[in-house]
């Protein structure tokens, strides 16, 4: 096995381990994703859904919970955070860790409420995988609720 020794020029700036943006594509992926929910939630009345609105609900609470799921994931890791609630392409202030938790929680209680707990049998698993159920959505508000730092649960 060959071992090359390096010089320590090699960590001289803009390769220094300390100036590297490890997270960049990361925070890029994150909020296209967010993009990508809010598009669809903008333009939720522009659809026009078939079988008298029978998905409507189950597609939207689908998407809410990516959401909430993107916003909790990234909550976690960077703490304050810019919270985009409709499709912009703008920079924002971080806004703080509790209100970006409210939406986590508004986007979960929606996807509770509209995803019916009937809407992806198992029996029908081949056509199913990949969906997000009820049951996904009442596990990850747990996650969430116990990912909040200072766990006072009131008024959720």
């Amino acid at each position: 096995m060959d071992v090359a020794i390096r010089p320590l020029t090699v960590l001289t700036s803009p390769n220094r381990p300390a100036d590297l943006n490890l997270y960049e594509g990361d925070w890029k992926n994150y909020y296209a994703g967010v993009y990508r929910c809010n598009e669809l939630i903008a333009h939720e009345e522009q659809i026009v859904w078939n079988e008298s609105d029978s998905k409507r609900g189950i597609y939207m609470g689908e998407c809410r919970t990516l959401r909430a799921l993107l916003y909790l994931d990234m909550v976690r890791l960077w703490g304050n955070i810019p919270l985009f609630l409709e499709p912009v392409n703008e920079n924002r202030a971080p806004s703080p860790a509790k209100e970006v938790f409210s939406a986590i929680f508004t986007d979960l209680k929606y996807a509770i409420e509209n995803i019916p707990g009937d809407a992806y049998p198992k029996a029908d698993y081949t056509k199913n995988d990949g969906h997000i159920t009820k049951y996904a959505a009442e596990a990850l508000l747990a996650r969430a609720i116990f990912s909040i730092p200072d766990i006072t649960v009131k008024n959720l």
